[in-house]
């Protein structure tokens, strides 16, 4: 097998990226935040069914409702803070004696 030229001096090596494709920026108004509901499913490590039931509950959703065959896009940054709102509000009516478990007598 004949061996690789060694590089002149001045020119440059190749580097770890080489060859790879770069993405286009998101066009004004678009982030890399908003993603499918099966994406948001598995960045907060729950299933499908559950986002679907959070969307059912009101979670904030881009646009209206999809035609149907196509994803539900969720803009993640505002979903984590629907979630926390909603967890604080059930702690709170939890704290007040407005849900959870009853004690036993």
């Amino acid at each position: 097998m004949p061996k690789k030229p060694a590089p002149r001096p001045g020119k440059e090596t190749a580097t770890p990226t080489e060859g790879l494709r770069r993405t286009a920026a998101p066009a004004a108004g678009k982030t890399y935040r908003v993603k499918s509901a099966s994406k948001v499913a598995d960045l907060l490590g729950v299933s499908r069914a559950t986002v679907a039931k959070w969307i059912r509950d009101g979670m904030p959703t881009e646009g209206s409702e999809p035609a149907p065959g196509k994803p539900y896009l969720i803009d993640i940054g505002i979903a984590v803070r629907w979630l926390q709102g909603r967890a604080a509000a059930e702690a709170k009516s939890e704290a007040e004696g407005g849900g959870g478990i009853p004690e036993p007598p």
